[in-house]
């Protein structure tokens, strides 16, 4: 009974991320849908849900925001509105929010991240202005203002708002993930070896 323990927590913790995943996946849906409903501030909503799902990192649950991530994302794109206005989640908020806060949790210097940052930030803009149609503030704003001049105004305020991101992360998660259990690291990734444990003592007798 004693060897199957950590199995069973093994299971139980897996049981436990899963569960996060839900809850993350059902309030960043939410947070999608009523983007789809409102079409304008969207940014705002895909700010609040890609920090949202991204919590559970500080306890070293990474599993949970990229499947919530996902989930979510099929979700809006299931439902009967215009998929293109979550693509500002789908292809910029969720993605380089759970890259970003990872890399933060990693302690990866900031010169290394935000060159690659800004490039993906400007190629962002680039597809939400071509190919999606939207900047995420307004459907209205494409075609009555230059791409050269949404580049040149839109990289510096998703520079800004994935600063604010960190900050914010900076000072929520420790007191959001008081109520999230601590990840048993050890018994995930430093399983017993049965064989292992049954010779450890040969002079025991049977």
């Amino acid at each position: 009974m004693k060897r199957r323990e950590p199995n069973n927590r093994k299971r139980s913790q897996r049981l436990y991320e899963v569960a996060l995943a839900g809850i993350s996946t059902a309030l960043a849906f939410l947070l999608l849908a009523i983007s789809m409903l409102v079409r304008y501030g969207s940014i705002g909503f895909f700010f609040v849900a890609a920090l949202a799902i991204c919590m559970p990192i500080k306890k070293k649950y990474y599993f949970a925001p990229i499947s919530a991530y996902i989930a979510s994302s099929l979700l809006c794109l299931a439902m009967p509105y215009d998929i293109m206005s979550v693509m500002g989640f789908i292809f910029y908020f969720g993605p380089i929010t759970i890259v970003g806060i990872i890399l933060y949790e990693k302690n990866i210097k900031w010169y290394i991240i935000y060159p690659i940052k800004l490039i993906y930030m400007a190629g962002s803009i680039a597809f939400m202005y071509y190919v999606a149609g939207t900047i995420m503030i307004s459907p209205d704003i494409i075609g009555a203002i230059p791409f050269w001049a949404v580049e040149l105004a839109g990289v510096p305020i998703l520079l800004a708002l994935d600063i604010a991101m960190i900050f914010i992360y900076k000072f929520l998660a420790p007191k959001v993930c008081r109520v999230i259990r601590d990840k048993d690291t050890k018994t995930i990734e430093q399983p017993i070896d049965e064989e292992k444990d049954s010779e450890e003592n040969p002079f025991e007798e049977e």
